[in-house]
């Protein structure tokens, strides 16, 4: 328990906070089923309606996983100061000014009677959940002394506008970071930094499978002031708070037609790259009942299968980085009349929550939050985003999604869906394979200006008004295109010909090239084919740029033996490599001190006249010799270096174990994303979930996690057969699936309903 201190004058009030889930008192039907938990931990429901499958599933997500569900309720409502202190205030009004969560019950309240059913029976699950959570205890409410409030059909839709935002973000941090590199190098950023023709980049569609445009998509750079990078600015953007796993990290799934299968069946494949926590993000399960049959895997709190198959269907996404947020200078004086509030932000201090209220939440009259920074120029900051829209009917689709048992219904169900943005694969049992991103993506058939656009306030809101979407047709999507396969890795989706522009968000394209290349290398696939793409650690951004670099190190002592390591290098990054920590320390270091990406980094190599190059080529040399030095001119092996800790997602130190070793590299198809803390690199993010669907009839099922399906007080790194274990070796297990139920030694499961 603890007590909220409020200093009015010379009095102090103390209000004591207690925090209990809600009584069912007074008469309430009963939602029940059948529920067998497998050896590998996988809960099975079946139920004689979707209700009730969707309570047993609330059910199941809470008991396995009540603190993180309450954590990330916590995160959307802007109360996670309330339990981890003053350093989350911050966080708290950044969520705050989102307006989220108030936002999702306007939503809840537009969806139709019977998906509202479905999300009070979930919530009716949860709510029992917690409770047996609570009886056999759950470490972190221990810890930090809360336990979780009623949770509610909003909520839900809460945490799906948090996972949106979170994953559209880049779309506007990337006009932001564009107006940084004008301000560095003027009109030369745009040349040095587009990467849309280098040659590792290709589009999700090909040839023929999109629509033409009348001229090539020029883009513009607006004349004006480009002091964007201003400290106080730069901190904002680069510590904006992180609220799920950092975006910038990426995702792979794709497809694969019967006729390049060595079965004859389709198959699917997907592995969302998220930082690497302890809960894992994803949560397994299996529910059936009168519409739904199907088994894959959930955010705790969302009772939505994003990655997963039924009896007929398989689907998986990845991040679309579609361009549906933007940044906007408008002029201070026309914000005079923008709605302002003060919210009290209660934090944890001790035992006693303390609030803090002195900073004011700034909108403009049409709800568009107003940055707290002052912009360049006497101009503010506002952040659009399509997602401030939503409605009900955005949802739909996502329900519809599971029942679907043909692709045709699957890409219907996906273009109902204005939830922004994922890239969405999909494969059916009779063979047919598709491609589908979704969201209320605004239509541009022209590249957009690079860096922050300035607008009066008039013109913003009458291009927010009059913002015009794209349609189904238009969005991009393909059916059982002839080439036989679809891959999608963050790149992007048309090329430069193309009738609609997507932005410049999207990822670089080294990992789509990599799988491209071992999908078309093999003229037929099956379960191994595919878990050697899922899992390839060539680090692909070093077949272009390390021979480059290596013509510009000069040859001393102390670089020879080091040169010829390299130079020897088949680009693996696996535990044994030794190349692998020199040159990503190299890497890092050139990036830090030349304040270039891997494309401006390609397209000064590749022009030695550039006056640029000049100066590039001392920093290559320099950053060369203060790797050396890192490892005291011994290169150690990758797996003594690079591990994971998959640290707590509420307390980075709150285990003490030493982590993992494992392979691959910020550019690899299996990604192994790390921080440097020396002497160690630190994998921070990677494959969030694998799964692999072979369409036969019924579907086959291979799946692994990184962390156990339960929120464990402990984990067993030293055990081989550990999930991180077998997650680290790519070790699929096939899941039992669909079910036999007079097979299984079920137990019935009764929830009471209260909303």
């Amino acid at each position: 328990m603890t007590f909220r201190v409020i200093f009015i004058g010379f009095f102090t009030f103390l209000t004591f906070s207690t925090h209990s889930l809600a009584s069912t008192n007074g008469p309430h039907k009963k939602f029940e089923c059948n529920l067998w938990e497998d050896p590998q931990g996988i809960s099975h429901i079946q139920a004689n309606t979707d209700a009730a499958a969707y309570a047993c599933l609330g059910y199941i997500h809470s008991r396995d996983r009540a603190w993180q569900m309450d954590f990330l309720r916590r995160t959307v409502q802007g109360r996670k100061a309330e339990v981890f202190g003053s350093k989350e205030i911050r966080s708290d009004y950044f969520m705050r000014l989102l307006n989220l969560y108030e936002r999702a019950e306007m939503i809840f309240k537009g969806l139709t009677p019977l998906q509202q059913e479905l999300l009070k029976a979930y919530s009716n699950g949860v709510n029992q959940g917690f409770s047996i959570a609570l009886q056999t205890g759950v470490y972190e409410f221990q810890k930090w002394n809360t336990r979780p409030e009623p949770w509610q059909p909003k909520d839900s839709i809460a945490l799906i506008l948090l996972q949106s935002f979170d994953q559209t973000k880049k779309s506007f941090l990337t006009d932001y970071q564009e107006s940084k590199n004008l301000s560095l190098y003027g009109k030369d950023a745009l040349p040095l930094l587009n990467g849309d023709e280098l040659p590792w980049n290709s589009s999700i569609l090909k040839k023929g499978e999109y629509p033409l445009g009348n001229t090539a998509q020029k883009i513009e750079i607006k004349s004006g002031n480009h002091d964007s990078a201003s400290n106080e600015i730069k901190n904002f953007f680069e510590e904006i708070p992180d609220l799920l796993p950092p975006t910038g990290i990426g995702s792979n799934n794709w497809v694969i037609a019967p006729s390049r299968s060595q079965s004859g069946h389709a198959w699917l494949a997907n592995d969302p790259h998220l930082e690497l926590r302890h809960p894992s993000l994803w949560h397994i399960a299996h529910f059936q009942s009168p519409s739904f049959d199907v088994i894959g895997a959930a955010i705790p709190g969302v009772p939505l299968i994003v990655s997963g198959a039924n009896r007929h269907l398989a689907w998986g996404l990845t991040n679309s980085y579609l361009d549906v947020a933007d940044l906007i200078l408008i002029p201070n004086e026309e914000l005079t009349t923008a709605s302002d509030e003060r919210p009290w932000i209660w934090f944890k201090l001790w035992k006693a929550e303390i609030p803090f209220f002195f900073k004011k939440l700034k909108r403009t009259t049409g709800g568009r939050p107003i940055l707290p920074l002052d912009g360049p120029s006497g101009k503010s900051i506002v952040l659009n985003w399509t997602g401030f829209d939503l409605t009900g009917q955005d949802f739909i689709g996502f329900f519809e999604l599971m029942k679907a048992s043909r692709i045709q219904d699957a890409d219907l169900a996906l273009s109902r869906i204005g939830v922004p943005s994922w890239n969405f694969v999909f494969a059916d049992k009779a063979g047919g394979i598709g491609y589908r991103s979704i969201g209320r993506v605004p239509k541009k058939q022209s590249a957009s200006p690079y860096g922050m656009t300035e607008e009066n306030l008039a013109q913003f809101n009458d291009r927010v008004s009059k913002q015009e979407l794209l349609s189904a047709d238009e969005m991009p999507h393909v059916l059982n295109p002839t080439r036989g396969w679809i891959a999608t890795a963050n790149n992007r989706q048309w090329p430069a010909d193309s009738k609609f522009y997507p932005g410049r968000a999207h990822h670089q394209g080294f990992r789509q090239f990599r799988i491209e290349e071992l999908l078309t290398l093999n003229p037929k696939h099956d379960l191994e084919s595919f878990r050697k793409i899922q899992c390839d650690v060539q680090a692909v951004d070093a077949r272009f740029i390390l021979p480059e670099l290596l013509k510009s190190v000069k040859t001393t002592p102390e670089t020879l033996s080091a040169t010829t390591l390299l130079k020897e290098w088949n680009y693996q990054t696996d535990l044994k490599c030794k190349a692998c920590a020199l040159y990503r320390r190299w890497i890092n270091y050139i990036q830090t001190n030349s304040s270039l990406n891997s494309v401006g980094l390609y397209h000064l190599l590749q022009a030695p006249e550039n006056p640029l190059s000049v100066s590039l080529q001392k920093t290559i040399n320099e950053s060369l010799s203060q790797a050396l030095s890192d490892f005291h001119l011994k290169v150690p092996q990758w797996g003594e270096v690079h591990s994971c800790l998959f640290p707590h997602l509420g307390d980075r130190h709150l285990f003490e174990d030493q982590g993992i070793p494992t392979p691959g590299d910020d550019e690899t198809v299996n990604p192994g994303n790390s921080e440097w803390q020396s002497p160690f690199f630190h994998q921070t993010s990677g494959a969030s979930l694998r799964l692999v669907v072979e369409l036969s009839d019924p579907p086959k099922i291979y799946s692994i996690l990184p962390g156990s399906i339960k929120d464990l007080e402990s984990r067993d790194f030293n055990n081989v057969n550990s999930p991180w274990n077998k997650w680290v070796r790519c070790q699929y297990e096939s899941r039992q699936f669909p079910i036999n139920w007079s097979q299984v030694k079920a137990t019935q499961l009764s929830i009471n309903s209260s909303l």
